[in-house]
């Protein structure tokens, strides 16, 4: 169970509360009769999750290239895609605001001519050529050296309960808190499901849905907000990639 990130304490020979409680847990999300019960359907299924678990990654690795595809479909409402969806370009584009935005969550200000020197020695990009298309291998890089709030934000929230993501869920924990960092917080959505260990697709979507209801757009936004969450879940549980909803 501790494997499969089902938490039931220090082994110690005994099949106790803790035990039974992180088997339920687990039945709950394997579809499995949920009766506490190590019998032979419980055990087909513990070994089945034992033997398609991948190997974990770091905190440190970032988001990867999927997740960053996924994360700009959602942002990039201006980008190039091809005939599956997938983005392929992200243009430069000058929002007013006295900033240049280049791909996903990159700025540069229009009077920095040093970091605008350093993009085009370092990623062949003029960002003051609003409108030129950047190639999504080359947002993403650029998303990786300068953009650490989100992963950070993550990083801090898998230290404080010792937990070792996969690469889809820190994905899809990078992706909810790209839309709402304060999910991450202590005692917020996310914080307290990491925290419990909760591996329920369900209670997850009530309560991050019930936090977001908290909020003051949510009779305009609620809709769109629900779909993310619902393409976020999927990742999470299931390492769905595609943009469903």
């Amino acid at each position: 169970m501790n494997k499969l990130n089902y938490n039931c304490g220090t082994p110690d020979g005994t099949f106790g509360a803790g035990t039974e409680r992180a088997l339920k847990n687990f039945q709950k999300a394997h579809k499995v009769t949920v009766d506490g019960l190590a019998g032979s359907a419980t055990l087909t299924a513990v070994q089945k999750a034992v033997n398609n678990l991948k190997k974990p990654t770091t905190t440190s690795n970032g988001l990867s290239e999927n997740g960053f595809k996924l994360l700009a479909s959602y942002e990039a409402t201006s980008a190039v895609k091809d005939k599956k969806g997938n983005v392929v370009s992200i243009p430069i584009l000058d929002v007013g605001d006295g900033m240049y935005t280049i791909g996903v969550g990159n700025t540069v200000k229009k009077t920095d001519t040093k970091t605008i020197k350093e993009y085009k020695e370092k990623y062949g990009v003029d960002v003051t050529k609003v409108g030129t298309q950047v190639d999504i291998e080359t947002c993403m890089k650029i998303y990786n050296d300068h953009v650490n709030t989100y992963t950070s934000t993550v990083d801090n929230l898998l230290k404080r309960y010792n937990y070792t993501a996969s690469q889809n869920e820190y994905d899809a924990l990078v992706i909810a808190v790209y839309n709402r960092p304060a999910l991450a917080n202590k005692g917020h959505a996310l914080d307290t499901l990491i925290k419990d260990n909760n591996r329920n697709k369900a209670d997850w979507r009530t309560t991050i849905i019930n936090e977001y209801k908290g909020l003051k757009n949510w009779n305009i936004y609620g809709k769109g907000w629900s779909n993310r969450i619902e393409d976020e879940l999927e990742l999470y549980f299931d390492n769905d990639y595609v943009r469903n909803h």
